[in-house]
């Protein structure tokens, strides 16, 4: 049986395995950080992780952010990363997955959710507009510090 949920602090397994999921799904090359620090990172008010699981194995997930606002009392969600394994995509887990950050989002009264793909990731843009995301033009620009 499926089940999604948003992890705590007693599921660090389960962030593991998220981590692991992203590494292959994202290409990611980098270590998994240490345990001690996952717990900390997941006890922080902003963070939302969450998967859908079947038998104790993470299938899919995403980590997100609650972003406050200057200019009003109401967050926004920042989705941050959002992947599912390829042997089981295709079967509405990525819909599970952002109807229950949806959810979440309304419970907290957040004004709205966002995320970010690359331009030429035809797949992923248009799974999210059929999710209801829909673009704003915007350019992202970075600097390594």
């Amino acid at each position: 049986m499926l089940t999604t949920k948003i992890l705590n602090s007693n599921d660090i397994n389960l962030v593991f395995q998220l981590i692991n999921l992203y590494k292959k799904v994202f290409e990611i090359k980098e270590d998994i950080p240490t345990e001690e620090y996952l717990s900390s990172f997941i006890n922080k008010p902003n963070v939302i992780i969450g998967v859908v699981i079947m038998d104790n194995k993470v299938l899919g997930g995403y980590t997100a952010y609650i972003l406050p606002s200057i200019y009003r009392d109401i967050p926004d969600i920042y989705l941050y990363d959002l992947a599912v394994d390829s042997d089981y995509q295709g079967q509405g887990l990525g819909k599970n997955l952002i109807q229950s950050l949806k959810e979440y989002a309304k419970s907290i009264s957040a004004r709205s959710m966002y995320c970010h793909t690359d331009v030429d990731s035809i797949q992923a843009n248009e799974f999210y507009q059929r999710r209801g995301f829909y673009l704003v033009n915007v350019q992202e620009y970075r600097i390594e510090v």
